[in-house]
């Protein structure tokens, strides 16, 4: 079981291959009955606004490794012999991790002392 955390989630751009910090995000109900999701960014004084669509949301777990560093959905982390990617499980709505042997162990707090992040998926596809 995870716990909760306060962090904001974290946006890849996808065109741009950079990684950001979200101040907001806004729900738009379209006249056509459509949701529109709009996004805000750090890196300007009032935030570049985008379109849902042109990132990817990566939300924190509310864990920390074992430096205090915050672990996020798409982080790759060392624990134990094992290396694998933070991902959400939308079935068993938690956060698991996915290892190159093809185990996907639940991802606990138990693991939170012996894990270290090495990277992303995003920054470091060669991870």
């Amino acid at each position: 079981m995870t716990g909760f955390s306060t962090s904001p989630p974290r946006a890849w751009h996808k065109k741009k291959k950079k990684m950001y910090d979200v101040r907001a995000l806004t729900w738009w109900n379209c006249t056509d009955e459509s949701l529109y999701v709009q996004v805000t960014i750090q890196g300007t004084p009032m935030g570049a606004k985008i379109d849902l669509d042109e990132v990817d949301l990566l939300m924190p777990t509310g864990l920390h490794d074992k430096n205090g560093k915050e672990i996020y959905e798409g982080d790759v982390v060392r624990y134990d012999d094992e290396i694998g990617r933070v991902y959400w499980n939308e079935v068993l709505c938690g956060f698991y991790i996915a290892t190159k042997d093809g185990s996907s162990p639940p991802f606990a707090q138990d693991y939170q002392s012996k894990m270290e992040i090495l990277g992303n998926t995003h920054e470091n596809p060669e991870l």
